[in-house]
């Protein structure tokens, strides 16, 4: 049953203006929105790039000045807004488009009053405000597949005889995009978290191979962020293949996977303390709480410069916080920044012998 009336919320400072199109047509299939308003300092040019999305999806602009640099003015004025809109009891659902954490309290707010709270996040959102909401949509599983990107012909995909094989149907679809490639299904680390935890966590694992059809379902049931038609591959087990990332066997015409060693590490699993050996960047990859407590503390820090640059020794403190077990040495590593540089999805400079780090742009 759709709502009757949503309330969208958007905090400039932590959504894109290009996502915002995908956004809004998930939340027209949740209800009908009643009103859509964004939250920023318009004066600010990083937010400038919203001008032309507020004209074409009709969206009205809240101006909160910056009065001091680093201060959340912005989310402080949504979250009073919030509560407005909230006691008018005009609305029976928000959506809280931004993947600041900062809004967890706000979600549980609103939802202690009996309405439906969505989140629209990237996917390294904290996992606490994630769960806060009713339901939370990750922009990445949204957005459309740019055309441009490469058909794959899997070379890097390890070899199986498919004809043996009964293969598993993802959907009926008679139209899919373009197949990814290994290199970028490799890059998935949210899905492939979700696939590491599940085999783990199988009651009815047989030393470790897990039956892929029960993966298939429980992704179905479990985690609708996740839609694995939108990776191209008209059958699971050949985007399991894929990916490249797990042993695969079949035991009367049924197919079992098994995690491989570089695929262990997950957001719910610590690297071995006496690990010896360099993790390269693939496995590196694959640990979603490394990735997500890197992105947390150097995404959007308020003391990066203009250019997205942050100073490493502000980094470092921060991963305290957001990943307080962490220790480089478990993954081969003596210092930290040696680990972010073999990543790859985050680059360095060095300034009057100071080191600096940012994201790399997409």
């Amino acid at each position: 049953m759709k709502l009757k009336s949503i309330a969208v919320l958007i905090d400039a400072d932590n959504a894109s203006a290009n996502n915002i199109n995908y956004i809004l047509h998930k939340i027209e299939g949740i209800g009908h929105i009643a009103c859509k308003k964004i939250y920023g300092d318009w004066g600010n040019v990083h937010i400038q790039g919203w001008q032309e999305a507020l004209l074409k999806h009709a969206i009205d602009p809240i101006q909160h000045f910056a009065y001091a640099k680093g201060k959340n003015t912005t989310d402080i004025g949504l979250v009073i807004e919030a509560m407005d809109l909230l006691h008018s009891r005009h609305y029976d659902g928000f959506c809280l488009v931004s993947s600041d954490s900062d809004f967890t309290a706000l979600a549980l707010r609103i939802r202690k009053n009996g309405i439906k709270v969505f989140g629209f996040g990237k996917q390294q959102t904290v996992k606490a405000f994630t769960q806060a909401c009713d339901n939370f949509y990750y922009v990445e599983d949204l957005v459309t597949l740019p055309k441009t990107l490469p058909i794959s012909e899997n070379k890097d995909a390890p070899s199986l005889d498919i004809k043996t094989k009964p293969l598993l149907p993802i959907t009926e679809s008679k139209t899919s995009p373009e197949k990814w490639t290994t290199k970028a299904l490799q890059k998935q680390t949210h899905l492939i978290s979700v696939l590491n935890k599940l085999i783990k966590e199988d009651p009815n694992s047989a030393k470790g191979w897990s039956n892929l059809s029960y993966l298939a379902s429980q992704i179905k049931q479990h985690h609708t962020n996740i839609k694995l038609d939108r990776y191209g591959y008209a059958k699971f087990s050949e985007l399991i293949i894929a990916m490249a990332l797990y042993d695969i066997r079949t035991v009367n015409k049924v197919i079992s996977i098994k995690l491989k060693n570089y695929a262990l590490p997950t957001s719910s699993v610590a690297p071995n303390d006496n690990a010896t050996s360099v993790w390269d960047e693939r496995r590196l990859k694959c640990d979603t709480k490394l990735l997500n407590s890197l992105r947390a503390s150097i995404i959007d820090h308020p003391n990066a410069d203009s250019e997205r640059w942050v100073n490493f020794g502000i980094v470092g403190n921060a991963m305290k916080t957001h990943y307080s077990t962490l220790d480089p040495k478990s993954y081969g590593y003596t210092r930290l920044s040696d680990m972010i540089k073999n990543i790859r999805i985050f680059e360095t400079k060095t300034v009057n012998s100071t080191l600096y780090v940012r994201h790399k742009a997409k």
